[in-house]
């Protein structure tokens, strides 16, 4: 009876540790990018980037956005330094993801685009950020 009392408990303690391992690591893990491809035409420049979020639970899709809008004008990511001395970007398309397993799974959180409203290569991301819109698809 002792014997079974104690394996429960083991048991019950190595659950409630990798839970709680689990959910540390999503929570407290950085953002990063997963994927980027260019698309370049003429003079404009396209960038389409996968993110992972590495959250449970995002509840501000538009401030996410914006934190990662402002990643990508300072070329702050950890796993990708994008080469804007040769172009920078004049359209930013975003898909994002809580996590890798989600990124098998096709499990989109949402994506969204930071652009102009008519195609202009005058104007990057980075020197310009007054004259784009951040759109938000669900």
């Amino acid at each position: 009876m002792k014997k079974k009392w104690s394996f429960g408990i083991v048991v019950t303690i190595m659950i409630i540790c990798g839970v709680l391992w689990y959910y540390r690591s999503l929570n407290y893990g950085k953002m990063d990018i997963y994927n980027t491809h260019s698309i370049t035409f003429g003079d404009y420049h396209e960038e389409n980037i996968t993110i992972i979020v590495n959250k449970l639970y995002v509840k501000d899709f538009q401030s996410c956005a914006e934190e990662i809008v402002e990643k990508c004008r300072n070329n702050a990511f950890k796993s990708i330094i994008f080469r804007y001395d040769t172009s920078i970007p004049n359209e930013l398309h975003v898909t994002v993801y809580r996590t890798k397993q989600d990124i098998k799974k096709h499990k989109i959180l949402f994506s969204f685009s930071y652009k102009q409203d008519e195609k202009n290569s005058e104007y990057n991301i980075v020197e310009h950020p007054e004259k784009f819109r951040l759109k938000i698809d669900e």
